[in-house]
């Protein structure tokens, strides 16, 4: 059962002071919700303009700022309503992660993708950690997604949380991707084994067609469309929809 401490944490993620009688005032929360999105818009409008060398410090210290600010707890009791006009900015149906994204618009067919996530532990803790790991390129992941989609998921008798998120990597093709993480103590920690391939499941294919990665929430099952590499290398679609279920806790292909 959640501790007072913790209801009172879950009920600031979906609240944000806004009193009639102080219209002309700032809360905290609308202060720092100003600043980033100011900043943001700042380092959005140095990409447009090709000022990479500035753009590159910008990045940094945006991302430092929302990581630190997350994780302190600060901005709880707001939803971010300027910033997540930027940015995707979505939560679970529990009140217990939250997740930024957004295309950092560094320039070229690759689109790198960033992702910060906040959460709160049982304990009432709060937490934050970067979802994609700047490594990409080097480590050919697919973590440089913006996420859309939270659903919550039981695995091994505890509640996990399932991510849809979108990136390209350029060369014609694009990709969704599907994460699964749980909160395990004071840290959110990804669990690679919810998949029978240990891996996050990645579906890309050729940018003139839909991956149709989807989770449904009544029948449990995550379903997407098959590809196979056709003429000029593009991964073009089957005709098949491949559908996974739940099996010894984690998703099995039928």
């Amino acid at each position: 059962m959640l501790s007072g401490k913790v209801l009172k944490l879950i009920l600031g993620f979906t609240l944000c002071v806004n009193s009639p009688g102080i219209l002309m005032a700032q809360t905290p929360p609308q202060k720092l919700d100003l600043e980033l999105t100011r900043d943001f818009r700042h380092m959005q409008s140095e990409a447009f303009n090709d000022n990479w060398e500035h753009f590159d410090s910008l990045v940094h210290a945006f991302k430092k700022r929302l990581k630190k600010e997350l994780a302190t707890g600060v901005g709880l009791d707001c939803r971010f309503d300027s910033l997540s006009k930027a940015m995707n900015i979505i939560q679970s149906k529990d009140h217990l992660l939250r997740i930024f994204s957004w295309d950092e618009l560094s320039g070229g067919t690759w689109h790198d993708m960033a992702s910060f996530a906040q959460y709160i532990t049982s304990t009432g803790a709060i937490g934050a950690r970067q979802l994609d790991t700047d490594r990409e390129v080097e480590l050919s992941e697919y973590t440089d997604v913006a996420i859309s989609k939270i659903y919550m998921v039981i695995l091994k008798n505890k509640t996990h949380y399932l991510t849809i998120g979108y990136g390209t990597h350029g060369a014609g093709h694009h990709h969704k991707t599907a994460q699964i993480f749980s909160i395990e103590e004071k840290k959110l920690v990804k669990c690679k084994d919810c998949f029978e391939t240990g891996e996050d499941l990645v579906v890309e294919s050729a940018r003139s067609y839909e991956s149709g990665l989807k989770y449904d929430p009544d029948t449990k099952q995550i379903s997407y469309n098959e590809f196979t590499e056709g003429e000029g290398g593009f991964l073009e679609p089957t005709g098949k929809i491949i559908t996974m279920k739940i099996e010894n806790d984690k998703f099995v292909r039928k």
